[in-house]
């Protein structure tokens, strides 16, 4: 199987700055696993002394990634659904406001 280089975390790393990081972002469950690689922007605005972000894709890669063999159509949809939540949760508690896939 041909290696893509948009999902090589190097190639997403390049694109780090002083106000840029590249996060690898991964739910694993029962059901399987859905990874989700994005660069998280500080955006220039602070209130009350907390500071928040916005994320965005590498170009060239765009959405989460679902690995999860042999499950029926009702697996596959609660896999995506709680990835869903519990991606949520990350964004709420790191200040994430927006994010373009």
């Amino acid at each position: 199987m041909a290696v893509d280089v948009y999902y090589d975390e190097l190639y997403g790393k390049l694109y780090e700055t002083s106000n840029v990081e590249y996060v690898k972002y991964v739910y694993e469950s029962s059901l399987g696993r859905v990874i989700h690689r994005f660069l998280k922007r500080g955006i220039d605005l602070s209130l009350d002394g907390k500071t928040y972000y916005d994320l965005v894709t590498p170009y060239g890669y765009g959405g989460p990634i679902v690995e999860g063999l042999n499950l029926t159509d009702d697996q596959k949809e609660t896999l995506i659904k709680d990835f869903g939540q519990a991606f949520e949760i990350y964004c709420k508690n790191e200040g994430v406001v927006s994010e373009f896939v």
